[in-house]
């Protein structure tokens, strides 16, 4: 895979700010783990309860929308899930899923 920077529009919730600016979180795709999966890690660290992680799940949205052109397609809707663990790379996605928290909605692009 090359490895490409990516951003997230963030769309829910509507009044999300990060480092980056309003709506937007940068960072890059580092593994894809199916067609519907792929983990995303942000430039900055995000809080949720007590955890800090800048690991995002991101999940396809639509059932017919895939990761499986990614090389070729720049554009998909996804939920985004915020990681609580850094041992992610032998997860499958539903592990992934358990060990994580919905976080938010919005529009994977490439740069």
């Amino acid at each position: 895979m090359n490895v490409n920077t990516y951003y997230v529009s963030v769309g829910e919730p509507w009044d999300f700010i990060s480092p980056d600016g309003k709506n937007i979180i940068n960072g890059k795709i580092v593994k894809i783990v199916n067609n519907d999966c792929v983990i995303f890690k942000a430039h900055h660290l995000f809080k949720e309860g007590n955890v800090n992680s800048n690991i995002l799940i991101l999940i396809s949205r639509y059932k017919d929308v895939h990761f499986d052109n990614i090389e070729k397609d720049n554009s998909w809707t996804v939920a985004g899930r915020l990681l609580f663990t850094n041992n992610y790379e032998n997860m499958s996605s539903e592990e992934l899923e358990k060990n994580s928290k919905y976080f938010i909605i919005g529009g994977l692009r490439q740069e």
